[in-house]
């Protein structure tokens, strides 16, 4: 055998171990469970009037016209990763509904959201959501709002490197004005499932 053909034949069986290491690399599916509670830190309101209707891309930040832009802080605990504070913005859009001739706050969407989660351990992740789900209890009288996470990076899992994660909350106010103009806050729980694989640096 030449040595430039066992050059070639031990090249290639490298070539084809590293990709059969890298297909056979499994997924670790966590489960996520979330609880805590959200309020407003600061608010813009299109034409600075708060519930107006009067609606606002406030620059180009929101993909679509929305009533406001906020900045939130959240609390909570979150499993794996434990206790945690967050900061959050989104755009926000009002739902108005008409009886007995009265205008009434039924609801609230988002949309461009963004938020960065850190846990007392120092482990931190970073998340886009939108809310499209919302709707008025008359039974208990509160306010439902869902929203979805997509988890775009997580650190704090030992020996795990993060793929991907979603996560589902639904969050429940008993005045949605009070929220967006008193800083009252909204709790909420979810949960969802984060993806990693071992990580090739430990």
């Amino acid at each position: 055998m030449t040595k430039l053909l066992f050059v070639a034949i031990l090249t290639a069986s490298l070539a084809f171990g590293i990709a059969t290491a890298h297909d056979a690399a499994q997924t670790i599916d966590l489960e996520m469970m979330t609880i805590g509670y959200w309020h407003v830190v600061e608010i813009e309101w299109a034409r600075d009037e708060p519930l107006s209707s009067e609606t606002s891309t406030f620059d180009g930040r929101c993909s679509v016209p929305s009533d406001y832009l906020a900045q939130g802080y959240a609390e909570g605990l979150t499993f794996p990763t434990g206790p945690f504070t967050s900061e959050t913005e989104h755009c926000g859009q009002l739902i108005w509904e008409e009886e007995d001739g009265e205008r009434l706050l039924r609801g609230r969407l988002t949309t461009d959201g963004f938020m960065t989660l850190r846990s007392d351990d120092g482990s931190v992740m970073t998340a886009s959501f939108y809310a499209n789900e919302s709707s008025f209890d008359p039974v208990m009288g509160v306010f439902l709002h869902g929203m979805h996470f997509t988890v775009e990076s997580m650190t704090g899992v030992p020996g795990l490197a993060f793929v991907e994660g979603a996560i589902r909350m639904t969050f429940v106010m008993p005045d949605i004005a009070a929220l967006l103009t008193e800083s009252a806050p909204a709790i909420g729980a979810g949960h969802g499932t984060a993806s990693f694989v071992l990580d090739a640096a430990d």
